[in-house]
């Protein structure tokens, strides 16, 4: 009788490590760029629209050919939602009068780089995403993002 309640906890033990591996991945993401100060999130791929807000990090496809993928899957800040004033002025972008940051005239690697003219409300149905670096590529150079591209809202665990 030992012997196969040892059999059946070392099976449960198995089958549970093999759950964890195929479950694990689905719902933790780790980020590799400088862009966020998070690196490891929770990932909630089911959501309401309300949840996403400002001060949330979302998870969403970005298709632009300044990246060497498209589509790639990003993790940013919301920083503005629908019915959000964004203003540019010059380089520098508000959102209903708050500072977000100072976009940049180049690249990391060099090469040159256009912010996105952005004056007015943002649009409903899309959201205006920023990292936390000043180097991230976000929003201020490709605007407000649709929030059919949101795949998940990504929770900071570290």
């Amino acid at each position: 009788m030992n012997a196969f309640k040892q059999f059946t906890g070392t099976l449960i033990g198995i089958l549970v490590i093999l759950f964890a591996g195929f479950e694990i991945p689905k719902r933790i993401t780790v980020t590799i760029s400088d862009s966020v100060n998070y690196r490891i999130f929770y990932k909630q791929s089911f959501f309401d629209k309300e949840d996403i807000k400002k001060g949330a990090y979302v998870m969403a496809e970005l298709y632009s050919d300044v990246v060497k993928c498209s589509p790639c899957l990003i993790v940013k800040r919301v920083a503005g939602v629908a019915g959000d004033l964004i203003v540019s002025r010059d380089l520098d972008f508000f959102c209903n009068g708050e500072y977000l940051g100072k976009a940049k005239t180049h690249s990391m690697a060099g090469k040159p780089i256009e912010s996105h003219k952005t004056n007015g409300l943002i649009p409903k149905n899309t959201i205006f995403l920023m990292g936390d670096s000043p180097d991230s590529f976000d929003s201020r150079y490709y605007g407000p993002m649709e929030i059919a591209n949101v795949k998940a809202i990504a929770r900071p665990i570290f």
